[in-house]
């Protein structure tokens, strides 16, 4: 509608890498030039080193903008860091974030990224055929954790009742003891009562 009406928006950032122009920032601006059947826009392009300075750059862009990246946002842009090998401290410095925050960003996404390989090599093994070590190879991943995430579920299924029942005897044992103990306690002092006031009736 912006586009419809006459005004002019910001230029799109765009940077020639590996002989391609990739598109840096600007998306639903270029997607509104389309839908307005705009052949020619303007358009400024910046100078990448690799593709770690492009994935920078495009953050960059958008935290100034009118819609900051969100937390899934952040943590999308560490991972492509984290597959190219950047370091922590190197991701927080790309990012403008304080090293605390890169910390914390870092850990929570390599956890994501392990658990997804997990996952995916689970798959392999348990729809794929593979085996644990072929899958774990495959993968990238620790081939006993993968042992554990495959036989564990197997484990509970098959220990569970026993387990429960076990648990479900000590407690109702435990229960019944403290509630004899109490009883008695009971009992006890009613009957210490009684005789106090016989005693002082007597007297």
């Amino acid at each position: 509608e912006l586009i419809e009406n006459g005004v002019k928006l910001p230029p799109i950032k765009v940077t020639w890498l590996d002989g391609r122009l990739v598109m840096i920032d600007g998306r639903h601006r270029k997607e509104a030039y389309e839908l307005n059947n705009r052949v020619e826009v303007e358009a400024v392009i910046v100078e990448v080193a690799n593709e770690t300075d492009l994935i920078a750059q495009a953050y960059e862009a958008n935290v100034g903008g009118a819609l900051p990246p969100s937390r899934q946002d952040t943590e999308h842009t560490v991972m492509l860091l984290l597959e190219r090998q950047e370091s922590k401290k190197r991701i927080g410095e790309l990012l403008g974030l304080p090293v605390g925050m890169a910390r914390r960003y870092v850990s929570e996404v390599q956890s994501k990224m392990t658990r997804s390989k997990i996952q995916r090599a689970a798959a392999s093994v348990t729809d794929g055929g593979l085996t644990v070590n072929k899958a774990a190879e495959q993968h990238g991943v620790d081939p006993e954790k993968l042992k554990e995430i495959l036989s564990g579920p197997r484990r509970k299924h098959k220990q569970g009742i026993a387990d429960t029942q076990r648990a479900l005897t000590k407690l109702y044992r435990s229960v019944s003891q403290k509630n004899a103990s109490a009883l008695r306690r009971m009992v006890e002092k009613f009957d210490d009562a009684q005789g106090t006031l016989r005693e002082r009736f007597d007297t």
